[in-house]
């Protein structure tokens, strides 16, 4: 199953935006017990304590281990993107 949370709003006030971003932050903390704690990589989230783990689970020591061999100089790079080993 996945399970995507989009919250959009059009109000420009900064306090009914604050409110929003809350209330969408507040729902995503209530649903954690129920799910897995993976992520899909397609969706980045700056919030994730551990993103690698979260992306790419028990596969990331192969992921690592391909990544050092085809990108040693890490080319194909982002800010939660697998380091090079």
């Amino acid at each position: 199953a996945l399970l995507s949370l989009v919250a959009t709003w059009q109000s420009k006030a900064e306090e009914t935006a604050r409110e929003e971003k809350r209330w969408a932050d507040d729902l995503y903390r209530d649903l954690a017990p129920y799910y897995s704690g993976e992520v899909y990589q397609n969706y980045p989230d700056r919030s994730l304590a551990n993103p690698l783990r979260a992306y790419y689970g028990e596969n990331l020591p192969r992921l690592k281990t391909i990544k050092r061999r085809y990108d040693p100089e890490n080319v194909f790079r982002f800010a939660q993107g697998i380091p090079p080993a």
